[in-house]
């Protein structure tokens, strides 16, 4: 016999925060007749969990670049649109270098990619955040993964800390975020008038979870993260060195 049915619920082959996957092991490598607590201590075990722990993320991972990939390429055809339109106002004429049958599929497929992981974070996002405290080794593949609302959202829609930092300002260094109830509340909160007259963008952590798991990020992709409510927030910018000129 090459197969031997041994358990099905083994809480040890993935972490907590993984839990929501559900699967099929099949293994040669496992010891036979041997008792379940035997198997626990098993590096053969081990190794499986480190795969199985990587297969998940990787997945995940192929799900969140599909997602960016399309809301990049919604942005730049909202861009060339925009660039058309004034072609056109100003009296110029461009000629169409796609067929419309080929951008309208393209256009389903990105809805689809953004939908898809709207759906999943939705559904999963809390967990996400858990393994960001739990799991320091791959809490930057983790990281990754997080979306969230912020001042340059429209309602409904939600930023990666990646997307974050390619739009970041010339001249900003770190990565702002305020906590609260709703982006509602947020929105008005007296802490963002100096980020917004410097046209810095804020995330917004609605999510009981959200702080917590920000605290066990010292920083993003060499970006500090900064509690907008901080006193005496600093920005190391030249608008700051301004600021201390005229005291």
């Amino acid at each position: 016999v090459r197969r031997v049915f041994i358990s099905d619920e083994f809480d040890d082959l993935m972490p907590r925060y993984l839990s929501f996957i559900r699967g099929v092991v099949d293994s040669e490598d496992l010891p036979l007749n041997v008792s379940r607590e035997m198997l626990q201590q098993s590096r053969v075990l081990k190794v499986i969990k480190k795969k199985l722990v990587s297969k998940a993320l990787d997945m995940m991972k192929k799900l969140s670049e599909a997602e960016e990939k399309a809301i990049e390429a919604e942005e730049e055809e909202d861009k060339e649109e925009e660039d058309k339109a004034k072609a056109e106002a100003a009296g110029k004429k461009e000629e169409e270098d796609k067929e419309e049958e080929e951008e309208s599929e393209e256009e389903e497929d990105g809805e689809a990619a953004i939908k898809k992981y709207k759906e999943f974070f939705e559904a999963f996002g809390k967990t996400i955040k858990l393994g960001i405290i739990e799991d320091t080794k791959n809490r930057k593949k983790l990281a990754k993964l997080l979306r969230f609302e912020s001042t340059s959202t429209k309602d409904g829609e939600t930023v990666s800390l990646s997307r974050y930092v390619k739009r970041m300002k010339e001249g900003q260094k770190h990565i702002y975020y305020i906590a609260g109830e709703s982006k509602k509340d947020l929105e008005n909160s007296p802490f963002l008038e100096k980020l917004k007259k410097r046209g810095y963008e804020v995330l917004f952590m609605t999510d009981p979870i959200d702080e917590y798991a920000l605290q066990h990020m010292d920083e993003f992709e060499d970006h500090k993260l900064m509690n907008a409510t901080k006193e005496d927030l600093k920005f190391g910018d030249k608008e700051e060195k301004k600021e201390k000129k005229r005291r």
